[in-house]
């Protein structure tokens, strides 16, 4: 065989091999192989807590549960809804608020007035052990909104009302809250 066509045969085979090796990708993660508790080990909830049971201390919640730590847009409901369960000093640590949109840039502020009360697009709720808080008063900013197993992160900061430490109904408040969690519907 001439040489010049063994180099162009050379190069026909050079030439499918390099489009074989482009054309190849790495595995991409995909919604099918994603592992949605991995993702919700990755959440973070924390804020400094000012009263009651945790007076002046930074609680950040951590161990998620990934069956009862869920978080998406609830077409029923008209709403974005976030429960996260999760453990603050070996004890459950629940954290439930909703808020009525579905995308980054959302500021929502709620206070107890009646009209919110039976509104489930407008809860916000904290439980940790046997300690539980209402809502007075609440300021949400949603900084990401991704979509179904990306994050929704954002702020906040809250007053509510302390039945079980504080008999009487006094206030708690929740400063410098940060949230960062995994959307699962």
């Amino acid at each position: 065989m001439p040489l010049s066509k063994l180099a162009l045969l050379f190069g026909l085979l050079l030439g499918f091999a390099s489009l074989f090796f482009v054309s190849c990708k790495k595995n991409e993660p995909t919604p099918q192989n994603i592992d949605t508790a991995a993702l919700i080990a990755q959440n973070k909830i924390e804020f400094l807590m000012i009263g009651g049971a945790f007076d002046n201390k930074i609680i950040s919640f951590g161990n998620f549960n990934p069956i009862k730590s869920q978080a998406g847009y609830n077409d029923t409901l008209q709403a974005t809804t976030v429960t996260v369960m999760g453990m603050y000093n070996n004890e459950n640590a629940i954290l439930q608020f909703s808020f009525p949109d579905n995308k980054s840039g959302g500021v929502f502020e709620y206070e107890d007035l009646p009209q919110f009360l039976n509104n489930p697009a407008t809860q916000f709720f904290m439980q940790i052990g046997q300690n539980q808080y209402y809502l007075r008063y609440s300021f949400l900013k949603i900084t990401n909104y991704g979509q179904k197993l990306e994050r929704l992160k954002g702020q906040f900061t809250a007053q509510l009302w302390d039945y079980n430490s504080n008999p009487d109904g006094k206030i708690v408040y929740l400063n410098q809250g940060i949230f960062d969690v995994a959307i699962t519907f």
